[in-house]
């Protein structure tokens, strides 16, 4: 069995990152939460808060956050080869000042196929709108960075291209999602209007996403990672109907830079031996 080396690398949330325990239960408000964006009025309808990862209790006075290094490590290996080599990554300490409760915002009422049948004043407008008013998750703020320790058996230049490649991959289908919604909203197979209330907010995510694929370095690789319950908010994008094109799931937004949430840059640092 080869030797593992140890290797440094830097992780940094380009959106806000939720990440909560499959099987922990909610927290019920009431709790000293950093309520982020939430408005004083918002906050007086949450009851249902989902937790990021802790150590010891989760409704501990003082949260000892930590990212999972099997949560990492899950997201990468769903970009990789199953023939590469054998590697672990370590959890990364969170700092409490970078836990912040944001509420979920969704594209609500896209249509399951653009052959609409409905009458046109039957059709409802899409727009990005609140999800579940009563629930909030405890997110990882965008634009932080955290150094982590990745000991793998292998060289990290063609691990790190896999990844980089599978996230492209998926992001372009994100991509290809919103180009058929902005195609088809006022161009449908039977050319009627569908008025939308959310056209600036999928615009700039499409031209946000594109950007991080275009600007990605070859020491580097976008990563897609997060979610509550198991479910995992920024891939629901990432299988196609065969029958229409359109990619079958919901499209959340992370409000403060209309881009999907768990949105992660990873770069390379050192090795040790």
């Amino acid at each position: 069995m080869k030797k593992l080396k140890r290797f440094d690398y830097y992780l940094e949330t380009i959106s806000s990152m939720p990440l909560s325990p499959r099987a922990q239960e909610a927290c019920y408000a009431g709790i000293d939460y950093d309520l982020g964006s939430i408005s004083k009025k918002d906050e007086k309808n949450i009851n249902i808060i989902y937790p990021f990862y802790q150590y010891g209790e989760y409704h501990s006075e003082q949260p000892e956050y930590y990212i999972p290094g099997s949560s990492i490590k899950g997201a990468m290996k769903r970009e990789l080869r199953d023939e590469f080599g054998r590697f672990m990554v370590d959890d990364i300490p969170v700092r409490s000042e970078d836990i912040v409760l944001r509420q979920l915002y969704k594209v609500q009422n896209l249509p399951e196929q653009w052959e609409i049948k409905e009458k046109p004043e039957d059709r409802k407008k899409i727009m990005l709108e609140l999800f579940f008013p009563q629930m909030a998750i405890q997110m990882l703020r965008r634009g932080i960075s955290y150094k982590g320790e990745i000991y793998a058996e292998e060289e990290l230049d063609a691990f790190l291209e896999e990844i980089r490649d599978g996230t492209k991959e998926k992001l372009k289908q994100f991509i290809y999602s919103l180009d058929r919604i902005l195609e088809n909203v006022y161009e449908n197979p039977k050319n009627v209007k569908r008025e939308i209330s959310c056209l600036k907010e999928l615009e700039e995510a499409r031209i946000g996403v594109q950007s991080l694929i275009d600007t990605c370095k070859r020491n580097e690789a976008l990563l897609l990672m997060g979610g509550y319950k198991g479910l995992l908010l920024s891939e629901l994008f990432s299988y196609r109907d065969s029958a229409d094109g359109m990619l079958k799931g919901a499209i959340y937004l992370d409000k403060e830079c209309n881009l999907p949430h768990g949105i992660v840059k990873i770069r390379l640092g050192e090795e040790y031996v």
